[in-house]
């Protein structure tokens, strides 16, 4: 990569692959972040607000995606996703409601 572009990949904190890291928004991370933007997957997140997680540091608090999922910043989220999720029955609609009851 170019010098200005390593440079600008490392004020945004990035050092490697596949790291996560989390910035305030303001303008000159959405200069930064424009400048690389073939580079990075930006996603708008917010901490978890609750009383436990509050004393947390950013690094250690949960953070949560628009559609309230928890974003892991870890190893996890680096792996494959294992297993599956039952979303229906076809073949009863009593079966049906109830996965779906139970997954709301």
């Amino acid at each position: 990569m170019p010098e200005k572009i390593n440079r600008t990949l490392q004020g945004l904190g990035l050092k490697k692959r596949l790291q996560s890291v989390y910035r305030p928004i303001g303008a000159d991370m959405a200069g930064a972040i424009l400048a690389v933007k073939e580079l990075v997957h930006v996603e708008n997140v917010r901490r978890l607000q609750q009383a436990d997680q509050m004393l947390l540091s950013d690094q250690e608090a949960v953070w949560v995606n628009e559609a309230g999922e928890i974003v892991d910043p870890g190893k996890a989220a680096k792996k494959a996703p294992r297993g599956y999720k039952v979303v229906g029955n076809v073949v009863s609609e009593v079966r049906d409601q109830q996965i779906k009851g139970a997954s709301s």
